[in-house]
């Protein structure tokens, strides 16, 4: 049973943190992590379809929608539209994102044209990235840069994060 003091929204935050940690776990086997990041990707972009259908029905006249627009914005803004736009892709025209899958030692994952394959090249140093856990074995192209896959997606949660606790402190529910 799930606890009736989150919101629906909070619950799918917290489904996205969840795959999250299991990408981390799963980072030295393929198949489990590919999984595991399509889960993140769909609970992740979830949310925001959530939040708008859980919020703006019950505060019409208090600028929820505009508000819920204006944070879809920011996202698309701050380059997290590739991810948006890619999970669409594979949940709703590809079905999964290991159909290009090879195995090979010292794998990286790039996005290509809205899917994930399985390549193979010399990892890269990030040196500009913030301190912390950066997982440079997983790596996609985002924004026409290679960036860990790990980093990336803790950013776009921290962001969600930021909004539902927003949203839930701004908007009935």
């Amino acid at each position: 049973m799930t606890n009736p003091k989150l919101s629906n929204t909070r619950f799918k935050l917290n489904e996205a943190a969840y795959f999250l940690d299991q990408v981390k776990a799963h980072a030295d086997e393929a198949e489990a992590m590919l999984y595991n990041l399509s889960a993140f990707l769909s609970a992740a972009r979830s949310v925001l379809w959530i939040m708008r259908k859980e919020f703006i029905p019950k505060n019409k006249s208090t600028g929820c929608r505009k508000w819920c627009d204006s944070q879809e914005e920011l996202i698309r803004k701050m380059g997290f539209d590739e991810i948006i736009d890619n999970r669409d892709i594979v949940i709703h025209k590809e079905g999964h994102m290991g159909g290009k899958v090879k195995e090979r030692e010292g794998g990286y994952v790039t996005m290509i044209s809205g899917n994930v394959s399985f390549t193979s090249f010399e990892p890269v140093r990030y040196y500009a990235l913030p301190i912390g856990i950066i997982d440079t074995k997983w790596v996609w192209k985002l924004q026409g840069t290679r960036q860990p896959v790990v980093h990336v997606c803790e950013r776009f949660l921290n962001i969600l994060s930021q909004m539902v606790e927003d949203c839930e402190k701004q908007f009935e529910w």
